[in-house]
């Protein structure tokens, strides 16, 4: 069984919008439900699990009625504190669980083809992240100082979904419980245990929704996405 563990336990103070970001709509639908949709209909994911914020559960419960069979878990208070919360959800209510799919529900355009090449990553390797390349300079900086330049051919940008062996992301996470706010996303606490992450190309248009300028292009993206 592999499980799609799509994260919306944020509120979205960048986005400039008034309400947690995961609700926008764009053309008619929520972002968090085109997120679960990609999801929940490949065919290499089984089930789906959404972490929320308790304050949002009724509304979350709202936007995905009469999907399926989707479970929510309430989050924590950082975001790796509730991708821990989905795990630990899924290692007291599931057997046989093989890969996990770590998607932010800010990401809508996610293709078909990526998910499916991020799962044969997985399945290869026990790990998979999309990257894409750095295109910009990029430089060391302290207190406005350049202090060194970085070489952007060895720099990737990360994506989601991230997925991983089931029980190896769970006892990575497991080990550094407590001190999870010191990582930035799910790749970074697998790295520190096992010393190696395996990427797959990622997209360019699987953007995430951050800022009022993410959602701009958001609204470019979604005739080619959606």
């Amino acid at each position: 069984m592999n499980i799609g563990l799509i994260m919306s336990a944020g509120r979205g103070d960048r986005s400039g919008l008034k309400y947690p970001k995961q609700f926008y709509r764009i053309k008619h639908k929520s972002i968090l439900k085109i997120s679960v949709e990609k999801l929940f209909y490949n065919k290499n994911i089984d089930e789906v699990i959404i972490v929320t914020n308790d304050e949002f559960y009724k509304k979350t419960e709202e936007e995905i009625r009469n999907m399926g069979n989707i479970k929510l878990v309430t989050g924590g208070k950082t975001r790796q504190e509730s991708v821990f919360n989905g795990l630990k959800y899924i290692k007291e209510n599931y057997n046989n669980v093989k890969f996990v799919f770590i998607h932010d529900s800010a990401r809508p355009f996610i293709s078909e083809k990526l998910l499916n090449n991020v799962y044969r990553g997985v399945k290869e390797n026990d790990s998979a992240i999309p990257v894409i390349d750095a295109t910009e300079t990029l430089s060391f900086v302290e207190k406005g100082i350049i202090k060194k330049m970085i070489d952007r051919n060895k720099i990737k940008i990360h994506q989601t979904p991230q997925a991983f062996n089931f029980e190896k992301i769970f006892s990575a996470y497991d080990e550094l419980d407590g001190n999870l706010h010191n990582f930035t996303d799910d790749a970074s606490i697998y790295l520190n245990k096992y010393n190696s992450v395996y990427t797959v190309k990622g997209d360019k248009m699987n953007v995430k929704l951050t800022t009022p300028e993410d959602f701009a292009i958001g609204e470019v993206i979604v005739d080619k996405r959606i």
